[in-house]
């Protein structure tokens, strides 16, 4: 196997997988959104006051 090989063969590991690692980026920010806007609020309002 050579490189060529083996980029193709990732090049349709991606192809062939890029819609479920999207959708599951997009359930994480889904999920954890909230935690981070809150840590984010913490964050300011300890450097800056409120």
């Amino acid at each position: 196997m050579n490189f060529d090989d083996i980029k193709a063969q990732a090049g349709q590991l991606v192809e062939e997988h890029k819609d479920e690692v999207i959708a599951q980026g997009q359930q994480f920010i889904e999920d954890h959104k909230d935690e981070a806007i809150e840590k984010g609020k913490a964050f300011i309002e300890e450097k800056f006051g409120k």
